[in-house]
Formats: structure tokens, C-alpha cells, sequence
């Protein structure tokens, strides 16, 4: 709320998210190329599960490596669009690594982890994978699950 000469004045809600709302429309040209690694990665495990080719977990974890890098790339750079000014925009590189989104990517995890871990007694009390697996078997799906949920509050 402002505040106005001893009174409150209430934000515009409604006129902030339909704004909000609005912005992949109005930048579309330059979301485009952001969005296009993230798709060609979808289809190719589309296909590969389409062909129930089933990779082994070293190509699982790379996979999802992988498509959380581009993730994490992919919403700093939307968040670039949204927030400066079309000059600045072009004038940096589509794909950057920096310490800025390094240290973005280090919290993600981090919370991703902190998520999972929370989700070890639940896996050990109602165990829905099978007993011979290992531990780490046994946690890395939910790890990835919190990983990729948890940021997204």
C-alpha cells in the first residue's frame, strides 16, 4: 500500500499482473531464440521416449544437468528482456555465464538440495522404489524433483 496524506492508497493489482501478463507478447522476437534450446532439448527426449530408449543414470544425470543450465540461462536472460531497455538487451551476448548467474545457479541448487533432503524420511518411511536400489537410486529422483520445483515457490 502508499501511503498519501494519512491515507492508504491500494496498489493496482489487477493492472500490475495483466501488465505482467502481456510482456512474453510484447517481447516475443526476443524470447524466441531464449526458448528454442529448450525445445530442441524436449524433443530429443521425446523421441528417445518415444523409441523407450532408455539411457543409463550418467546420461540422466547429464541430461538433467543440462536442461537445468538452460533452464536457469534461459530465465536470467528473460528477466534481462523484462527488466532493460531493447538497446541494452542487444547489446549483450544470448547465452552468458558470469558470476551473477553462477552464484543464481549455486542458490538454486542449493535450495533444490536443502528441498530434497527434506525428503529423505518420507522416501525411507513409504518406499516406493524398489528395496534392491541403492540409496543414491533411491534419492536422485526426488532430488531432481525438488531441484526443479522448489525455485519455483
Amino acid at each position: 500500500m502508499i501511503k498519501q496524506q494519512n491515507t492508504y492508497k491500494k496498489l493496482p493489482i489487477i493492472k500490475i499482473f495483466s501488465a505482467a501478463l502481456t510482456l512474453p507478447k510484447k517481447y516475443f522476437k526476443e524470447l524466441l531464440p531464449l526458448g528454442i534450446p529448450l525445445f530442441l532439448l524436449w524433443i530429443v527426449a521425446t523421441i528417445l521416449n518415444s523409441l523407450n530408449i532408455y539411457p543409463n543414470d550418467l546420461m540422466v544425470f547429464l541430461f538433467g544437468a543440462t536442461f537445468i543450465l538452460l533452464l536457469l540461462n534461459t530465465i536470467i536472460a528473460c528477466h534481462r528482456i523484462f527488466l532493460l531497455d531493447r538497446q541494452e538487451v542487444k547489446s549483450t551476448p544470448l547465452i552468458r555465464f558470469t558470476f551473477r548467474e553462477f552464484m543464481y545457479i549455486a542458490r538454486w541448487i542449493g535450495i533444490g538440495i536443502i528441498s530434497g533432503s527434506s525428503m529423505i524420511p518420507l522416501s525411507l518411511i513409504f518406499p516406493f522404489i524398489d528395496t534392491s536400489e541403492t540409496l543414491f537410486s533411491t534419492f536422485l529422483p526426488f532430488l531432481f524433483i525438488a531441484i526443479i520445483v522448489s525455485p519455483s515457490y
